[in-house]
């Protein structure tokens, strides 16, 4: 059993969903397999002893599971994978998802991803195929992405709590009603006082996303200080520079010259790994559901170290939903020609993606 199958296994078993096979796997599997036995201990006592996750979890389960009772199932097709390719069979995902994301959570605490990380500066920056977890002098916890940089204020939690985002990365805010927390990334202002959200502000992306899965927090754009924008669990915030003509998207958020529209969304599952999209960095995937391909491909181009072209602009609306582990540049291309047929050659560093 891989610590995907064992994770799943111990979600369902949280959640109530587990089958009587399933159990007699989970129990086979502590009883044989040390590490195992000692993380099922670590997660048990982890869920029995936060309430308030538990809540969270039961109320944004209800509202996946709201919203796959009433999905278009048809708008597009899973990403089929080569039969050498890793595949997970999923039963009762909806009902295990969110504490699937606790799990997670907690399992990366302890080093799913890199040790903590020693501050001696004020300022942490990955370079390219680097993750890495660290804690604050107030018990904060930041996990970040490749190619992203953090830095916070001196004597960060006795009087004042900025912490300024460059990239990707998810943070675990320690509860603070006295100092909030502030986090600073592009054009935006987060405002929290103890939660758990991701943030996905990339400098080349036209884009500013906030994912929140526990707790509250308040958005505010520095070109539009007058809106303040409250997220709830299981939301996501998405900030777009548009040009002021309605046109193609821009760049420069900051720019004052372009319109920014805003949209929030509901966190959504993808259903052959039981994983939210916008999480499963930590895990080292791409994980995409109902993506277009002009935004999947942004992703594949941070993944991969290429630069994608699609040269006709009505494939950039083709959506797609899947997984992408190991797969190579090549491989992940030819996976996503079950799902929308199209052409494309590779040159270099860069691919060029035409229609049939």
């Amino acid at each position: 059993m891989d610590n995907d199958q064992f994770l799943l296994l111990v979600s369902k078993h949280m959640a109530g969903t587990i089958l009587p096979e399933e159990t007699e796997l989970l129990q086979k599997t502590i009883e044989t397999d040390s590490n195992y036995k000692e993380k099922f201990v670590l997660l048990e006592e982890y869920c029995s002893q936060n309430k308030q996750e538990e809540a969270m979890a039961q109320y944004a389960f209800d509202k996946i599971l709201a919203r796959i009772k009433n999905a278009d199932l048809v708008e597009t097709a899973p990403v089929r994978r080569m039969s050498t390719w890793r595949k997970i069979v999923i039963a009762g995902a909806a009902a295990a998802v969110v504490i699937m994301v606790v799990l997670v959570t907690f399992l990366v605490k302890h080093n799913t991803l890199q040790r903590d990380v020693v501050l001696a500066n004020k300022e942490i920056h990955n370079d390219v195929g680097k993750q890495s977890m660290l804690t604050l002098d107030d018990g904060t916890k930041i996990w970040l992405n490749e190619r992203s940089k953090v830095s916070y204020n001196d004597a960060f939690g006795k009087t004042r709590r900025e912490i300024y985002l460059s990239g990707e990365a998810f943070f675990d805010v320690a509860k603070n009603e006295h100092v909030p927390l502030v986090i600073h990334a592009r054009n935006i202002d987060i405002r929290v006082k103890g939660t758990a959200f991701n943030v996905s502000a990339y400098n080349e992306d036209d884009v500013i996303e906030t994912s929140l899965i526990r707790g509250i927090v308040e958005v505010v754009n520095k070109a539009d200080a007058d809106r303040a924008i409250i997220l709830k669990p299981n939301e996501k915030l998405v900030i777009k520079a548009v040009n002021s003509s309605g046109g193609e998207a821009v760049k420069k958020l900051q720019d004052e010259a372009v319109t920014q529209s805003y949209t929030i969304q509901s966190l959504h599952v993808e259903p052959t790994s039981s994983l939210v999209p916008e999480l499963s960095w930590m895990n080292k995937k791409l994980v995409f559901y109902k993506e277009s391909f002009d935004k999947l491909v942004e992703k594949m181009e941070r993944r991969y170290l290429v630069k994608i072209h699609i040269v006709d602009a009505d494939l950039k609306q083709q959506k797609f939903t899947g997984v992408f582990d190991t797969e190579s540049l090549d491989q992940a291309l030819k996976a996503l020609q079950y799902s929308y047929y199209f052409k494309y050659s590779i040159k270099n560093k860069e691919v060029f993606i035409t229609k049939n």
